[in-house]
């Protein structure tokens, strides 16, 4: 009679670790090449890429998580505003936070972002909103490398022991608001046609119906590449 060969921990491990593998890949590869529509239930982009269209790029500050209620609300204060906007073609803009006396003081700012087809998009029924926090607390850099010479001995720093109390006497260890130099965002630029009951998970939140049949341009914030170091004390 044949025994009966048992599964080690390890072997299990191996399979689940696998069987993980292969469905982060289907994941990603659904992403990047989502399951063509080929029924009589499809969504497709209501601004096609060929057609070059013009959409209204709206972006303003504020110290709030709050949506704005209009594009003159002095809660949020402007810094993009272009209505000669394609998703098709790459956007680099340089843009300045007016240091406006709701901004001096140590706080948190916030990034609204706006796309739509007209002027104004509070006036307009479907549009694309954005919301990303753009500022941290940090202790400054020249700060946390005094009170991290404060922590080690003399002779891991090479500072005598004098110049090191009087380097962090004036030291603060208490974090100010570092602000995002480089924000980016990312748009589909493909016409792709979506089927309503196979819609990847990852790009659900991302669409906006603008009918029955088609979704306006899939815009995405990029969180995962922003650094620590890409955050600094001073406005631009």
């Amino acid at each position: 009679m044949a025994g009966i060969k048992i599964l080690s921990i390890t072997n299990i491990t191996v399979v689940i670790f696998i069987i993980y593998l292969a469905y982060t890949a289907n994941t990603f590869y659904a992403m990047f090449r989502p399951p063509v529509c080929k029924s009589n239930n499809c969504l497709a982009p209501h601004v096609k890429s060929s057609s070059n269209k013009k959409l209204k790029l709206y972006s303003c500050v504020s110290t709030s998580a709050n949506q704005p209620r209009s594009m003159t609300d002095s809660k949020c204060v402007t810094i993009l505003n272009l209505d000669n906007f394609t998703i098709d073609q790459p956007l680099d803009e340089t843009i300045r936070i007016p240091l406006i006396k709701q901004f001096r003081q140590n706080t948190t700012f916030y990034m609204h972002f706006y796309v739509c087809q007209g002027f104004d998009p509070f006036q307009e029924k479907i549009h694309i909103y954005r919301q990303r926090l753009i500022s941290k607390y940090l202790v400054p850099q020249q700060n946390f490398m005094n009170l991290l010479q404060e922590k080690l001995p003399p002779s891991l720093t090479g500072i005598n022991e004098q110049d090191q109390k009087k380097s962090t006497k004036n030291s603060s260890d208490i974090p100010i608001t570092h602000i995002l130099q480089r924000i980016i965002f990312h748009g589909v630029n493909q016409d792709i046609l979506f089927d309503r009951m196979e819609i990847p998970q990852e790009l659900y939140h991302l669409i906006n119906l603008y009918s029955q049949t088609t979704y306006s341009p899939l815009i995405s914030s990029d969180e995962l590449t922003s650094r620590l170091r890409d955050y600094r004390v001073s406005y631009i």
